[in-house]
C-alpha cells in the first residue's frame, strides 16, 4: 500500500503540499532548560500575517511571496 503525504497550514488549514510554505521552529526556554517544540507549517498568507517576514527575509525574497 502507498503512503498519502498530506502537509496542512497550521493556521488556516490550506493544503501546502508540493507548493512554497515557511515552517517555524519554537525554543521554549525554561530556568536555563531548552525545550524544542514541533515545528509550525504556515502557507506564505498565514506567515505575512504574522508579521515575521519583515524581520526575517530581505527585500528580493519579500517579493516572491
Amino acid at each position: 500500500m502507498g503512503k498519502e503525504i498530506k502537509v496542512t497550514c497550521d493556521s488556516c488549514g490550506e493544503d501546502i503540499y508540493g507548493k512554497k510554505y515557511f515552517t517555524l521552529n519554537i525554543w521554549k526556554v525554561i530556568h536555563g532548560k531548552q525545550t524544542l517544540n514541533p515545528a509550525i507549517y504556515l502557507c506564505p498568507k498565514c506567515f505575512r500575517e504574522t508579521k515575521l517576514a519583515l524581520l526575517l527575509m530581505d527585500a528580493e525574497d519579500e517579493k516572491s511571496c
